[in-house]
């Protein structure tokens, strides 16, 4: 049976009727698109700096456009800008036609998505700025957290209006998954704004809020309007009446558990390292079950898929899904992150997530809405020229990126047990110089997965236009439904139990006294130069490429004394850090070179000088005394 084609009717309110949802819908959708543009551009940017250090040094653009300052302000354009908006535009057209009544608050919503782009906009341009607060998707400043969270808390309200106006007294899986994800994106993002955390809270707070940002946001509303696209395009689709149930509880409850597997043989209590290893596996329940619903709907239909362009997108989206948690599971378990942690894995998830699995479910979401809308479909070809170019660059460039970390761990390995190099200073060139090649691979690889988001983009762009023939509005029947108010209150029951067991207790755990390291050589004054120093270090973002923990295991032998929680009392978000593409810093002051200001400082000017094969890029846009700041809180770092 043969999938429906596009550019038929909904059968249900009417994208362009006088409900006027269909503006609001287009607003989001139009907003989304302008940030993956943006947010891809700068990824590959991000990477190519990477592969090629000195490409934009000759250019005025080149103090924007650090790996440092590129890679957050791409992955918040795309999480918050590409990713937020479009699923609120898919939440906000398919939920009418899911219950039955007109979009709630209309106006209210039209102004609330330039709220939500000024926000981010505004966000991304301080990063860019070097006005970067710190913190994993955190980057953006208190202004902008604070006009997000309430853009964000109006979306979860007209969310649960839109359904409290219809006469459903039970609603069934995708609605569940509209209402929960609403209310988590605001609440992930409302904990992750707090202010005044320091130190190894603040690193929680971080590991947190982007864990849930991903799974109980991200994920849990592109899966809910998966769930009506297929409902939607196939014909006698039957779902199974417990799967969704499983699936939709599982991924709230579990996803945002394993926020730890990025702190293993970290500072925390060693109790926190078993957390994300017990819940990263127990995730593979959930995305088997959501998978398998799907894929028994689909059974024997499977010809209508490869006919629809935006089911092909949300297929080939889904297989990428499925790899997320076993990739999860490496990042946990001790074994293996002994290998594989502050390496290239880490930012292969990102690759795998945000502009794999993520982008394709919300740009299948977005091609149905704007092909209904317009009245213009999709041909079977389009689905092929942007699925593959994505689904092929992606999993190339995360590929290169797993090849690279085992690279990276082995070699860090490989020098403390044959003792002929160190894993800091001159020796670091021994972990830099088998990475160049993944390094450009890499980027040819994001560069190839635009060239799919591009031939999206401009078939997206030409669909602006045009309407649709309307039909009654109806609501579909789903095999297993819930009264909403349930699902509310337990998603918001489930969201507190998780910032407690993975945010607030920990945060209280960890928050011990200050170590005497912490008061002598990481406690300054707040006008002093080494307070400016680590304000400059956290904005101009070092700590993506360079750490400042030391870990009790092997490959951190020579690093200097283990770290603990208290060393870090003072100090904000972003100094543990999240990979070596640079050495470890935490004490950097007590080896040479870096023990000395004046050579950390001529190295940030230029540090292909001395070691031609540092990938840093030159930080000659700061000013004398910024630079001497910086050095000054680098040769501090006893």
């Amino acid at each position: 049976m043969t999938a429906v084609e596009d550019t038929q009717p909904e059968s249900a309110i009417a994208a362009m009727g006088s409900d006027g949802s269909g503006s609001v819908v287009k607003l989001h959708a139009l907003l989304a698109l302008v940030f993956l543009f943006v947010g891809s551009v700068l990824l590959i940017i991000a990477y190519g700096g990477i592969a090629w250090p000195d490409s934009l040094q000759a250019s005025a653009a080149s103090e924007y456009l650090s790996f440092g300052r590129s890679l957050p302000m791409a992955l918040n354009a795309l999480v918050f800008g590409w990713l937020t908006l479009g699923l609120l535009a898919a939440s906000y057209h398919f939920l009418p036609r899911l219950v039955g009544a007109p979009l709630a608050f209309r106006r209210v919503a039209l102004g609330n998505a330039l709220v939500a782009a000024i926000g981010v906009g505004v966000g991304v341009v301080a990063i860019g700025s070097g006005a970067g607060a710190g913190g994993r998707l955190l980057e953006m400043p208190w202004y902008s957290d604070a006009v997000l969270a309430v853009s964000f808390l109006v979306s979860a309200v007209i969310v649960t209006t839109t359904v409290r106006r219809s006469d459903l007294a039970r609603v069934g899986v995708p609605v569940w998954y509209f209402i929960a994800a609403s209310w988590w994106l605001f609440l992930s993002y409302t904990v992750g704004a707090i202010p005044g955390l320091a130190g190894a809270p603040a690193e929680l707070q971080s590991a947190f809020t982007a864990t849930a940002v991903f799974g109980m946001w991200i994920a849990s509303a592109a899966i809910g309007g998966g769930y009506a696209l297929v409902a939607r395009l196939v014909p006698d689709v039957q779902f199974h009446p417990r799967l969704g149930r499983i699936g939709f509880w599982s991924l709230g409850s579990l996803w945002a558990w394993t926020a730890a597997r990025t702190l293993q043989y970290g500072p925390m209590g060693d109790w926190m390292e078993t957390v994300p290893v017990l819940f990263s596996s127990a995730l593979i329940v959930a995305v088997l079950a959501i998978t398998a619903d799907f894929a028994l709907a689909l059974r024997g239909k499977w010809d209508g898929v490869t006919r629809s362009m935006p089911l092909q997108l949300f297929a080939a989206g889904t297989l990428l899904f499925v790899l997320i948690p076993g990739h999860m599971v490496v990042q946990s378990l001790r074994s293996s992150s002994t290998v594989v942690r502050f390496t290239g894995w880490e930012m292969a998830f990102d690759l795998l997530a945000v502009m794999g699995a993520f982008t394709l479910w919300t740009a299948a979401l977005l091609a149905h809405i704007l092909a209904a809308q317009s009245g213009k479909g999709w041909s079977m070809r389009s689905g092929t020229l942007v699925s593959v170019p994505i689904v092929g660059g992606v999993m190339f460039a995360v590929g290169t990126r797993w090849v690279a970390g085992l690279q990276q761990g082995y070699t860090w390995l490989a020098g403390v047990e044959s003792s002929t190099y160190d894993n800091t200073g001159d020796g670091f060139f021994n972990t830099v110089a088998p990475l160049q090649g993944t390094d450009v691979l890499t980027a040819i690889g994001l560069a190839a997965a635009f060239a799919g988001v591009g031939v999206f983009l401009v078939g997206a762009f030409l669909r602006f236009g045009g309407s649709a023939t309307e039909e009654e509005p109806g609501a579909a029947t789903w095999p297993d439904d819930e009264r909403p108010v349930v699902v509310r209150r337990g998603a918001v029951a489930v969201f507190a139990l998780t910032v407690l067991a993975v945010f607030v207790f920990p945060a209280i755990d960890a928050d011990r006294e200050p170590t005497l390291l912490a008061d002598e050589s990481r406690d300054y004054p707040a006008d002093s130069i080494e307070s400016q120093g680590r304000d400059i270090y956290v904005a101009e973002g070092c700590w993506y490429c360079h750490t400042q923990q030391v870990r009790a295991i092997v490959t951190d032998i020579g690093l200097g004394p283990v770290s603990s929680s208290g060393d870090y009392a003072h100090d904000p978000a972003g100094i543990l850090g999240i990979a070596r593409i640079g050495p470890d810093l935490a004490h950097a002051g007590s080896r040479a070179p870096t023990d000395d200001s004046v050579w950390v400082q001529a190295h940030l000017s230029d540090p292909r000088v001395e070691r031609p094969w540092s990938t840093m890029p030159a930080y000659r846009h700061l000013t004398d005394t910024e630079l001497t700041a910086l050095a000054t809180y680098v040769a501090g770092l006893e």
